[in-house]
């Protein structure tokens, strides 16, 4: 559990509200330059999956739900479908950044590089497990649920496996450099003691 920060992942606070809103207009912008599978509607390959659980890890739970609902909605419902698809793909997505949130309060504490990296990536692997299981489970009581299963959500489960243990880390080490401090709430690096 991390004892350096001095609020709980569900606590709202400014900086939380403001990093979700700013995760979910980038998460937006990178999915942009998105690799997308021929015949599949539902997978795609970028940096942008990284952007929800990392923001979770970084500034909470809350902050993970804003960056992967909103974010979310703007990519895939606002130029497309409207929001008919908010709770099988919108919401899964801000319920990546709570569980990568949560999960990664309870695990991150003051470790070293190599064991941060195992744990941020334990994190976000939480946090896609349990998106992709909201998003299959939609499924669940339609008559093609095996094709289901073999042919959209083995692959996507997959697919962001894959990208939370290459990309989030690295998103999470752009996060410590680009703000200059290592967890939010550190005093002492915020007043520079």
């Amino acid at each position: 559990m991390r004892t350096d920060s001095p609020t709980k992942p569900w606590t709202v606070i400014t900086r939380a509200l403001a990093s979700g809103l700013i995760g979910a207009a980038l998460y937006a912008s990178l999915h942009v330059f998105v690799v997308s599978f021929p015949s599949t509607a539902l997978i795609d390959l970028g940096f942008a999956l990284a952007v929800v659980p990392a923001l979770g890890i970084r500034y909470g739970a809350l902050a993970g739900l804003i960056a992967g609902t909103i974010g979310s909605a703007c990519t895939h419902d606002l130029p497309s479908i409207g929001f008919s698809t908010f709770f099988s793909r919108d919401l899964p997505e801000g319920l990546v950044g709570v569980v990568a949130g949560v999960v990664g309060y309870f695990i991150l504490g003051d470790v070293g590089p190599a064991q941060r990296v195992a744990r941020v990536t334990a994190s976000a692997m939480a946090g896609e497990i349990v998106g992709v299981a909201a998003k299959f489970s939609e499924f669940l009581v339609r008559s093609d649920f095996p094709f289901k299963v073999a042919a959209i959500y083995l692959p996507i489960f997959l697919i962001n496996a894959l990208l939370a243990v290459l990309f989030v880390p690295v998103a999470d080490h752009l996060i410590a450099a680009l703000v200059g401090y290592s967890w939010p709430g550190d005093e002492q690096a915020l007043h520079g003691k």
